[in-house]
């Protein structure tokens, strides 16, 4: 089994890992008996004939359930820290009880890494809050996001999340084109979600009786060219996709963790010794990238011209931000990148949003001038002093505009926009803030119509 650090946190998970989101077939332990991998099993559990095979991370999805019991009990049996435990919330449910809720019953002291189910308009300001606290608290170790490619990009460009888990399959090349070379980029952790191709019916070939037809012929022919360039004779089963699919995530060097169903004791053990067969050619993969449709051709704006700014010209630029902290964040990111690029400061967003408590606007504004030193030695930001003293005054004034508006949200839709000129009130309002800034803080928030450039596949929008 190899072994991978999960992008730049302290855990290291194997590069299989065992999905118990959807319970475990006939219970925790394995009804039949037999021999596979060397080893006689019989009645034995599930979790344990994975960690024996070297699989040393589990998704138990929202923990809930039997499951949960079965997993609750096994922890008992080995060293906590031999075993990286990850878990789902609901953005919109009480974060710090789901929390306090799924700890109870794993029986456990801390939770790994609480993945967030697709919150595709980004983190409330009460869950980014919840999910700092528990931090702290020592209740969770890391932050990650389950979503769909659109989803994960997004999660990666807002920058709040350590670990992100998508799913990876042969009819998703755009995972590989776009968001893990990007997850790669910021130092995100990639889990991948297991492989299903359920809605194939019950086969890909000739008879595929369900799925949107596009979507069943485009099955059908990255399906062909897989067949022919491995040179099989023989057509392709599910559990032979199954396993190319885990073959090419393993052998991407995109993806550190990837996450198998349990469906028999043979299958867990063939999933936990992929990582020693040979991997796919460079032909195999060029194929399936060309015939999935993983390559992106659209023209954008100029300044668009690596996949962070790409996804951020395409999702977030010009959309209204959610909750008061982001409003705020636009506020101190626009003020740090002035005279310098929006890509330096882009990239360093996560660096900012850790550096500047999450963006919480209380928490800035109490900052201290011992803060302010903090700050100006912390080389993963722009170290300016007279910029981080504006964001600390910027904070104080936005405590006044809640107070005056109800919310700093409220502030720009109500007082702003609806101005005559928005980016004189803008530029009157905060601290540090010219004309050319106020115009990007009004651009990237949509107070004013953006100007795409001509050929722009967003111009016409």
């Amino acid at each position: 089994m190899k072994y991978n650090r999960l992008g730049k946190t302290e855990l290291k998970v194997s590069a299989v890992g065992l999905s118990l989101a959807d319970g475990l077939p006939g219970g925790s332990v394995m009804p039949e008996q037999g021999v596979a991998g060397g080893h006689t099993y019989g009645g034995e559990s599930w979790l344990q004939v994975a960690f024996d095979n070297g699989i040393t991370w589990f998704d138990v999805g929202q923990a809930d359930g039997d499951t949960t019991a079965f997993v609750s009990q096994w922890l008992r049996t080995v060293k906590r820290d031999d075993v990286v435990l990850a878990t789902r919330i609901a953005d919109d449910e009480d974060v710090s009880k789901q929390i306090d809720h799924q700890l109870q019953l794993l029986g456990t002291d801390y939770l790994d890494i609480v993945q967030l189910e697709c919150p595709n308009d980004g983190l409330s300001t009460d869950a980014e809050r919840a999910l700092q606290e528990a931090k702290e608290k020592g209740k969770i170790r890391y932050v990650g996001l389950v979503g769909d490619v659109d989803e994960v990009m997004f999660g990666l460009v807002n920058g709040a999340f350590d670990v992100v888990q998508v799913e990876y399959h042969l009819l998703n090349a755009r995972a590989m084109q776009l968001a893990l070379p990007l997850a790669r980029q910021l130092g995100v952790g990639v889990l991948t979600r297991p492989f299903r191709l359920d809605f194939c019916g019950e086969g890909i070939y000739g008879g595929i009786a369900a799925g949107p037809v596009d979507g069943r012929k485009r099955a059908a022919r990255v399906v062909e060219v897989l067949e022919k360039d491995l040179g099989r004779k023989e057509p392709m089963d599910l559990h032979t996709l199954e396993k190319v699919s885990l073959q090419l995530a393993c052998a991407s060097g995109l993806v550190h963790g990837c996450l198998v169903r349990p469906t028999s004791r043979e299958h867990i053990c063939e999933w936990a010794r992929i990582t020693d067969q040979p991997p796919l050619s460079p032909s195999t993969v060029a194929a399936w990238l060309r015939e999935a449709g993983g390559v992106d051709q659209r023209m954008r704006c100029a300044w668009a011209d690596d996949p962070l700014l790409a996804y951020y010209h395409d999702v977030e630029w010009g959309r209204p931000p959610r909750g008061d902290h982001r409003w705020f964040e636009f506020v101190v990111l626009e003020t740090f990148q002035a005279g310098l690029s929006w890509k330096t400061i882009l990239h360093k967003r996560r660096a900012f949003r850790r550096a500047f408590s999450g963006f919480d606007i209380d928490k800035v504004a109490a900052y201290t001038a011992a803060d302010v030193e903090r700050l100006m030695g912390d080389a993963s930001i722009v170290r300016h002093r007279k910029k981080i003293e504006a964001a600390v005054e910027n904070a104080r004034i936005a405590q006044r505009l809640v107070v005056e508006s109800g919310s700093l949200e409220r502030f720009f839709l109500d007082k702003v926009k609806p101005a005559a000129d928005p980016l004189e009130v803008i530029r009157q309002t905060f601290r540090f803030v010219g004309r050319t800034t106020a115009e990007s803080i009004a651009f990237a928030t949509g107070i004013v119509p953006l100007l795409h450039t001509a050929g722009c596949w967003l111009a016409r929008s």
